[in-house]
């Protein structure tokens, strides 16, 4: 018979299952990705924080240095002068003047008359009124005078009355101007 050899060792090679390695998954990668992220985030806003803060510090430092440098006297003083400037401006706002109704009076009177006796009155409005106690030369002369006085665009109402016959055929009159309020209000120039 022939001789068979036996042998329990396999002859052949067999190849082996390998097996593959799968990696990180999909999640784990992202979850991987997203910690780091975090990480750097959390770093990153701690460090501006603290730079934040060291800022704040820096400034508030450089703050009283300024504040220190000022006397408390000098500022208040400064506060009282400007307080003092805000009500001069108030009550120069509230004054009232007559040089308009002056110079109304000096360069549109006309020649033939002659005013007497001058009263000025104001309104709680504002409004004035000038009552005028006069003479004129004739009636014409006071006709004319009316149609001046009431071409004028800051007298609001004319009125003349009372007219009398006075000594060498001259005509005593009385007259009532009523001005608006902004005619009266002081201006600095």
């Amino acid at each position: 018979m022939p001789e068979k050899n036996l042998s329990f060792i396999p002859k052949k090679n067999f190849n082996p299952i390998v097996y593959k390695n799968a990696g990180a998954g999909l999640f784990l990668s992202a979850s991987f990705f997203l910690l780091i992220l975090s990480g750097v985030l959390y770093g990153g806003l701690y460090f501006y924080k603290y730079s934040i803060n060291k800022e704040i510090f820096t400034l508030n430092d450089s703050l009283n240095k300024v504040k220190s440098a000022f006397e408390l006297s000098t500022i208040d003083r400064i506060v009282a002068v400007s307080s003092e400037i805000d009500t001069a401006k108030n009550i120069l706002g509230q004054h009232k003047t007559a040089i308009p109704v002056f110079d109304f009076l000096q360069k549109d009177t006309v020649k033939d008359l002659r005013f007497k006796i001058f009263r000025l009155s104001f309104d709680e409005d504002g409004a004035a009124t000038v009552s005028i106690d006069g003479t004129a030369k004739s009636f014409l002369a006071i006709a004319v005078q009316e149609d001046v006085f009431k071409n004028e665009s800051t007298v609001s109402n004319v009125l003349f009355s009372d007219f009398k016959l006075g000594d060498k055929g001259t005509v005593d009159f009385k007259t009532n101007l009523m001005f608006y309020p902004s005619t009266f209000v002081y201006k600095s120039e």
